[in-house]
């Protein structure tokens, strides 16, 4: 039986029987809703990937975490997202260089529990981070079964990068969720009379649109425009006219989300409220070129892509294996490779990997993570015996009206037949098979006994098969279990302790509150104190405030002690000049907190250190 397509009533092929007209874009795979021991599995790897994220938790705050976190707090306490400025800390000022809907969602905890960070960062992972994986999984199984399910979702607990992220308040893994939500929308829209696909495609293209870091949600329109592309080359016209309905509404949505932000960041704030962050502009101005050799631009060209290689890393690798030619659904393949191809070209054209720019990436795992799942499905394929099709080939038996003499197209944009009209399910059998007309007709024939139909692939798996497909998900896991840091219970260790308990001894030794130079905003972030960050701000307002010039004091410079050893490399050009001011204007405190530095202006009047118990390493935030 052909499965529900839009989740009202089962899609039923007409009295002529089923045609290359009529059948749905994707015969996605059904049958049992539940797979026994194959679901057990499935789910039982949800499971490990929720104790995964909140034994991650524990993870020290970095710079863009601790700014995100800095707006929710105002956007709990004023309704907009300001953040202290990096030439003026005295000044707050509004961030308009990423969307705020996840400082928006972290705004809730900030609200009744200002100043910690575990609350902020398990309402994430529940939200944003584990349905991501419970997505992956679940398209995966929709398309390609439950076992191929499995190895997705291995895929993507094996990526430690990913899990990093995905533990901590930032924009790039709900930018996959949403990003791999509004491509499967989009995907399931195509198919004819589904409204309801229709508007979730504009939806999901509003949350990415609202989530998105620096522009990256522009990838998911460029996605869109290469599949379209590929479709043209392959000559698929019914497919591109249903497109328009989906694009047009996407483009609507996209439209009235810019419409709102620009209001909300723009008009709301007022006409003259100082803007925070250089946009784009800043951006793809991370390099600059300026006496640079042609041969120097040309390496550093070269050495990007290398770069993003490395930081991708194997399933990379897995998900061009779920581009080879096979009976499993290939459209939305096709669609999740467009995706991934525009979010490597956006990034190594526009924004650079600038900084720590490989984590917008990030966006891509999940895409990979349902190739790999693919590719896994592909593999666990049986040969269909050609004795029983009497020596042709399924597709063909499917659509006898196909002509012989023009090949089968099996490419990742659905060619002729495969991915456009998928007559074979996930699981290997003929799909529609049962239906009436001439197709049912034809394997009833004498070289296919109607009864047989559903036996031309077994449903069970060769136990060779099943034993490296489960050997793979086991050496998976090992691998997220050696690359990754030992866990740590969540509620036992505070997470962000170290920044957290330089916060509150700064409060202890000095209630003026005055304010710091840091690596980063965790110190704001934890005591309120204003922060300029050593680096990124301009250095003229660095050495400014370091020779206790400028509108605000500054009394405090705060750095972890491998940055003293070593500079970042933000800090290597200025470090010289740097160190010469800290020694003319500053003292080193002896700090309670081990791996951290602390300097104090001289003349600095604080409350007796040594009267002061150290903080522990169980401080309470």
């Amino acid at each position: 039986m052909w499965e529900p397509i839009c989740g009202k009533a089962p899609f039923s092929p007409p009295a002529g029987g089923p045609t290359e007209k009529n059948l749905p874009v994707a015969a996605l795979s059904g049958g049992k809703r539940f797979h026994g021991w194959p679901d057990v599995v499935g789910l039982g790897l949800l499971g490990l990937a929720g104790l995964f994220l909140l034994g991650s938790i524990d993870r020290e705050i970095d710079y863009d975490e601790a700014n995100y976190l800095q707006i929710a707090k105002s956007i709990a306490r004023t309704g907009l997202p300001y953040l202290r400025g990096l030439e003026d800390i005295g000044r707050e000022e509004v961030f308009i260089t990423s969307p705020p809907l996840v400082m928006a969602v972290a705004a809730l905890t900030q609200a009744h529990w200002p100043g910690r960070l575990w609350p902020s960062r398990l309402v994430h992972v529940l939200v944003f981070s584990w349905s991501l994986y419970l997505l992956v999984w679940w398209i995966s199984r929709r398309l390609y079964g439950p076992w191929p399910a499995c190895f997705a979702l291995a895929v993507l607990l094996s990526h430690t990068q990913f899990l990093g992220h995905a533990s901590v308040v930032r924009l790039d893994v709900p930018l996959g969720l949403w990003s791999l939500a509004s491509l499967w929308c989009f995907y399931r829209a195509l198919e004819p009379g589904c409204r309801a696909w229709l508007w979730s495609a504009g939806a999901a293209v509003s949350l990415a649109a609202a989530t998105a870091a620096k522009f990256q949600a522009i990838c998911i329109p460029i996605a869109i425009g290469l599949f379209l592309a590929g479709l043209a080359w392959q000559r698929q016209w019914p497919t591109l006219v249903r497109a328009f309905r989906p694009i047009g509404v996407q483009c609507f949505a996209g439209l009235l989300i810019l419409g709102g932000l620009y209001y909300y960041l723009i008009i709301l704030p007022g006409p003259d409220a100082p803007q925070y962050g250089g946009g784009l502009l800043h951006t793809t101005q991370q390099l600059d070129t300026t006496g640079l050799a042609f041969g120097q631009i040309a390496a550093y060209y070269v050495a990007l892509p290398i770069k993003a290689i490395i930081y991708v890393g194997w399933p990379l690798w897995i998900g061009l294996l779920g581009l080879l030619p096979g009976r499993s659904e290939v459209r939305f393949a096709g669609l999740l490779a467009s995706y991934c191809v525009a979010v490597g070209v956006f990034n190594l054209a526009v924004a650079k990997l600038c900084g720590a720019g490989t984590y917008y990436l990030i966006s891509m795992i999940p895409a990979l993570a349902v190739l790999g799942g693919r590719a896994g499905a592909v593999a666990l394929e049986k040969p269909l015996p050609s004795t029983m099709l009497g020596g042709q080939s399924p597709l063909r038996i499917a659509l006898p009206h196909h002509p012989p003499e023009k090949p089968v197209s099996s490419t990742v944009f659905g060619g002729q037949a495969v991915g456009l009209l998928e007559p074979i399910s996930a699981a290997g059998t003929l799909a529609g098979s049962q239906a009436s007309g001439p197709v049912s007709e034809k394997l009833s024939g004498s070289t296919l006994p109607a009864a047989q139909p559903a036996g031309i692939v077994p449903e069970k798996l060769s136990q060779r098969r099943q034993f490296v497909l489960g050997g793979l998900l086991l050496g998976l896991l090992v691998w997220q279990w050696l690359a990754d840091r030992p866990w740590e219970v969540p509620w036992r260790i505070p997470a962000g302790s170290r920044l957290a308990q330089v916060a509150q001894w700064l409060n202890q030794i000095d209630p003026a509150g005055d304010g710091v130079l840091a690596e980063d905003t965790g110190i704001q972030f934890f005591s309120d104190r204003p922060t300029t960050v050593l680096q990124f701000a301009p250095y003229e307002a660095v050495q400014m405030y370091l020779e206790g010039r400028g509108p605000y004091p500054v009394s405090f410079v705060v750095l972890r002690a491998t940055s003293w050893a070593n500079p970042d490399p933000f800090l290597a050009r200025h470090w010289p000049t740097t160190k010469k001011l800290l020694d003319s204007h500053f003292q080193r405190l002896p700090c309670p907190v081990p791996g951290m530095v602390v300097f104090v202006r001289k003349g600095k009047l604080l409350q007796n250190p040594s009267e002061i118990p150290a903080v522990g390493a169980s401080c309470p935030q």
